[in-house]
């Protein structure tokens, strides 16, 4: 497949633009780049993680398998998942959306 440089260069500048940033949890589940979550639990002490397949981070990563934003709640996880949504995520190739 050959590319079209300007709108190339456009996809790398805003590669996540064409997704939508989740809200909710009903978002994550639907989430293509989301390989799971795990809701907060106060009683119990754990926190909210968010986690990311490997396959939607630069090769060069150094995250492990797979990387997870954290948080008390789920509107902090998500403060912490727009971290790496701005800076980091890429989408595969298969999964990039005109």
């Amino acid at each position: 497949m050959v590319y079209d440089e300007p709108a190339c260069d456009k996809l790398l500048l805003t590669p996540m633009k064409s997704f939508k940033f989740p809200r909710t949890y009903a978002d994550l589940e639907s989430a293509p780049w989301c390989h799971s979550y795990e809701r907060s639990n106060r009683t119990h002490g754990w926190e909210c993680f968010i986690h990311v397949y490997d396959d939607w981070l630069p090769p060069d990563h150094e995250y492990g398998e797979r990387c997870s934003a954290i948080g008390e709640t789920l509107k902090d996880a998500l403060l912490d998942l727009r971290e790496l949504w701005d800076n980091y995520m890429l989408p595969p190739v298969e999964e990039v959306k005109s």
